[in-house]
């Protein structure tokens, strides 16, 4: 999972969110210190998620002499293709969507519509707003109690139950 969405608390104080891993190492003879340009110091409460980045970037090997590159994590190469990316967009099932059962049939078109988006888990939840890169806190505004995504809407959520 990418530090952004990991630590997305040190992403908001970083000032240095577009830099490459170059940028923030700095290496004094064989020491390996980071400058991860952070526009404040941290409040006491945000300590131990710092910490948990500090020693998550620590222990990852970094080569100091190679150049920064991308890597297209699905393929097993870690280089893009499009035959990787077709993979990775297809349904996550074998089975395919039940197309006739949910569109033909009495059901109202906004109920077979959110069928067939909770389906393909397009929802608009807190979870896929994350997907898609937002920064936001990810709990069910319902309860209180879960991160907000389909299954716990539709599936989990108490209050959800009560409606």
């Amino acid at each position: 999972m990418p530090l952004l969405l990991s630590y997305p608390r040190q992403f908001q104080v970083s000032m240095k969110k577009e830099a490459f891993v170059a940028d923030c190492v700095v290496v004094v003879g064989e020491s390996t210190t980071w400058d991860l340009g952070f526009r404040r110091t941290f409040y006491d409460w945000e300590q131990e998620s710092v910490g948990r980045l500090m020693s998550k970037i620590n222990n990852s090997h970094i080569a100091i002499d190679t150049k920064d590159t991308m890597v297209w994590i699905p393929a097993e190469s870690k280089t893009f293709t499009v035959q990787s990316c077709y993979k990775v967009l297809l349904p996550r099932s074998e089975e395919a969507f039940p197309a006739s059962a949910v569109w033909s049939t009495l059901a109202p078109t906004k109920v077979a519509f959110t069928v067939w988006a909770a389906y393909f888990r397009k929802l608009p939840t807190v979870d896929a707003l994350k997907r898609r890169g937002r920064i936001c806190p990810n709990r069910c505004e319902l309860c209180y109690n879960e991160e907000e995504t389909c299954d716990h809407i539709l599936l989990h959520c108490k209050f959800s139950w009560e409606i």
